[in-house]
């Protein structure tokens, strides 16, 4: 029996010393480093995705902010001083947290890549774009 006990005893000695909670330099007096995500919320961002341009290597999103201006950005970069863009890819974005949280969000274009605006009256066929251009007066709109 004091064997046993002794043997025992010294497992529990050498689990409290090797465990995880025995090496944790942690302050206990501050909260810990996830509370202060606890204030990220992945809401709506302010900034609007209105299209993205570049190649496979390089993509940029273009941005437009509640003022109505928009910009380009690129990976890495930050439209907010709470998001980071952390990829960024034919269909969309995801915005990182700069607080180094696990908080993403994401924003992607609606439709198809290869889509046209459909019922668009002010949209120029072929027909319309050579018969102006044969018109120099005359305004065509709707031309990409």
């Amino acid at each position: 029996m004091m064997i046993f006990n002794r043997w025992r005893y010294n497992l529990l000695l050498f689990s409290l010393l090797f465990s995880p909670a025995g090496q944790s330099e942690r302050d206990p007096f501050q909260p810990p480093q996830e509370a202060d995500c606890l204030n990220v919320q992945p809401a709506a961002a302010p900034w609007q995705l209105r299209g993205i341009v570049g190649q496979p290597d390089d993509y940029r999103a273009w941005l437009v902010s509640p003022e109505g201006r928009g910009k380009l950005w690129a990976r890495q970069q930050s439209p907010g001083n709470q998001w980071q863009l952390s990829q960024v890819d034919a269909r969309g974005l995801t915005l990182a947290s700069m607080q180094g949280c696990k908080a993403v969000l994401k924003m992607t274009l609606k439709g198809d890549i290869y889509a046209r605006d459909k019922g668009n009256s002010a949209a120029v066929t072929d027909d319309g774009a050579l018969s102006a251009a044969r018109q120099p007066h005359r305004v065509v709109s709707g031309v990409r």
